[in-house]
């Protein structure tokens, strides 16, 4: 998944040279286009640190999962 974090400090970047940018013109034109820019970054930005929160819960339950069969595992072939 290191890509998605790739692609969300790419995105990041991107929306801070934009934003830069909007705030650095004097037609406003230019500055509402920049800012619609950076909003649509940013946006991307979001989405890709959800993607990797769920994926890390999704992680995170499945070992757990794994912890319980082994526990139901060793419980079921202790002797009595």
């Amino acid at each position: 998944m290191w890509v998605v974090d790739l692609a969300a400090g790419i995105a990041f970047l991107a929306g801070a040279y934009t934003i830069w940018r909007m705030f650095g013109t004097s037609n406003v034109l230019d500055a509402v286009r920049w800012g619609v820019t950076s909003q649509f970054l940013f946006q991307i930005t979001t989405r890709c640190k959800a993607l990797m929160g769920n994926r890390m819960e999704e992680n995170r339950l499945l070992r757990e999962l794994k912890r319980v069969e082994l526990q139901v595992s060793l419980l079921r072939d202790r002797p009595r």
